[in-house]
């Protein structure tokens, strides 16, 4: 699996593989020190489960500390926020939760939402999350 650069890989347990791009949340650009990332993970074991998960990171920290955690299958919407621009914001619609995000650049954005909506259609097989205001390179 291809990477972004500020990727990070972890096995937990063995049960589980993890993807993470650390990004700033909008509600933390004041607090650089703080920083917000999302996990991707999908478990090994079978029947696989799929999951997005919140992670803190505090300042003086090497270690993340997880804050919200969502089955792949909770996931409603994704929003690139406008397809017409290269723009680093977005926002995750869930269940009952809305989550707004900005990546550290729109090309760190469009490898996330590549990796995410090949997930959704690999993992996903009921409801798929609805991917709007996305560019048409990220559905390839």
């Amino acid at each position: 699996m291809l990477l972004p650069a500020n990727a990070v890989e972890v096995v937990k347990d063995g049960d589980e593989s993890f993807c993470c791009t650390v990004e700033r949340d909008l509600l933390e650009c004041e607090q650089p020190t703080n920083l917000n990332g999302l996990f991707l993970a999908v478990t090994n074991k079978k029947p696989t489960q799929a999951s997005i998960t919140k992670v803190k990171q505090f300042e003086g920290s090497t270690s993340f500390v997880r804050r919200s955690q969502w089955m792949l299958e909770q996931l409603r919407q994704v929003n690139g926020i406008d397809p017409n621009r290269d723009s680093a914001e977005f926002d995750l619609l869930f269940e009952n939760t809305f989550d707004q995000w900005v990546a550290s650049t729109a090309s760190e954005k469009c490898t996330f939402f590549q990796i995410l909506h090949h997930t959704c259609q690999r993992y996903l097989t009921d409801r798929k999350p609805e991917f709007i205001n996305c560019q048409s390179k990220i559905m390839g």
